[in-house]
């Protein structure tokens, strides 16, 4: 059996798993030497989740451990990030390089990293404010998927405007600067 936790006692792992013309993900991460987080579902919906605790970590390790190597065996994967999409979201902004930029920027990254993270579907690690623009850059494995979760979220929480979605594998770029409309 393989152990997936550091040497620190801690674990996040991701895994995904073709079932028919959907993906789906699980995922888990520590909270602390006693408590972890499980995470699954169809990428692109929220799934559920439950938290497990032991008694110490070595318990922990070994439950946690037995049901990431019993996932593997059912062909879930660690899919490495050379296998995902590189999305590019821009956002025109009426102002340039003020603060409230450099603060809708760092709200824009954590709503995207949070929306693709609970949809399994990657995150947005990196952003940028360059002229009038602000410019977020994820990690995602299904690109449709994830703008269809982002624009769903972003209706949820009453956005509104328009952005820009670039989609590139490799150096490649599949579509460039598709407009989209939040309404």
């Amino acid at each position: 059996m393989v152990d997936f936790f550091d040497e620190n006692g801690d674990v996040f792992i991701k895994l995904h798993k073709p079932s028919g013309d959907n993906v789906l993900y699980w995922e888990t991460w520590s909270i602390d030497a006693k408590t972890a987080v499980t995470h699954w579902g169809k990428l692109g919906n929220n799934g559920d989740q439950k938290e497990v605790k032991s008694g110490n970590n070595k318990d922990l390790r070994a439950s946690i451990n037995n049901r990431i190597n019993k996932l593997i065996a059912e062909g879930y994967q660690d899919i490495p990030y050379e296998n995902y999409h590189l999305m590019i979201l821009t956002f025109e902004m009426e102002s340039i390089g003020e603060a409230e930029d450099l603060e809708r920027k760092e709200d824009l990254r954590n709503m995207i990293t949070a929306i693709l993270g609970w949809t399994g579907n990657g995150n947005c690690d990196e952003a940028e404010v360059r002229e009038d623009k602000t410019i977020l850059y994820a990690d995602v494995l299904k690109p449709d998927v994830a703008l269809q979760s982002l624009k769903a979220a972003f209706k949820e929480e009453e956005l509104t405007g328009e952005f820009f979605v670039t989609i590139m594998k490799d150096d490649k770029i599949l579509k460039e600067n598709k407009k989209v409309v939040l309404k």
